[in-house]
């Protein structure tokens, strides 16, 4: 069986509910023929009859009710998901994880974090001063900051201005 894909189950599911092709296909943004189309597909993937089919009516099957009754909750689960992460898309949130150096972490604090804060109400900054040099992927941050000397050459990037914008370039 080949595993039908979430935009099938989802037509599937938008046919059954409305026991019309061409409701369902008005919301889905579709033609009726597509997703006809759609669902002969899907019910040859999963080797079984989903759907019977009149010129006027469609009536689910047993195989049909089951599946039905069990995407609901399930495409139900996924769009409640996908809200929870509309706040992200609109306006920067969530936590910054920076490592930065002593002198760095403090000059942060108190010039940039609290312009960050003012700016971005929904952004917390979270800086952690370890007094060596991390590998911030591997930590788990999202910046690492050290004044420009403390940078080896071989770590490829130095900083050459602390302000908006940050300019980097290639360390020699």
């Amino acid at each position: 069986m080949t595993t039908p894909t979430l935009n099938d189950l989802k037509s599937f599911a938008a046919v059954a509910t409305h026991r019309s092709f061409r409701k369902a296909a008005d919301e889905i943004g579709v033609s009726p023929s597509t997703l006809s189309h759609t669902m002969r597909t899907l019910e040859g993937q999963l080797g079984v009859r989903l759907l019977n089919r009149t010129t006027r009516s469609v009536y689910l099957t047993e195989a049909g009710e089951l599946l039905l009754a069990r995407l609901k909750p399930v495409l139900a689960d996924l769009a409640s998901a996908l809200e929870d992460i509309d706040p992200y898309r609109a306006t920067p949130a969530g936590t910054v994880r920076i490592n930065a150096a002593g002198t760095a972490a403090g000059l942060l604090v108190r010039l940039v974090v609290p312009e960050v804060m003012k700016r971005h109400p929904h952004v917390s900054v979270d800086i952690v001063s370890e007094g060596r040099l991390v590998d911030i992927v591997e930590g788990g941050f999202d910046a690492g900051i050290r004044l420009g000397e403390t940078v080896p050459p071989r770590h490829g990037r130095r900083a050459l201005r602390s302000g908006a914008p940050l300019h980097l370039r290639r360390g020699a």
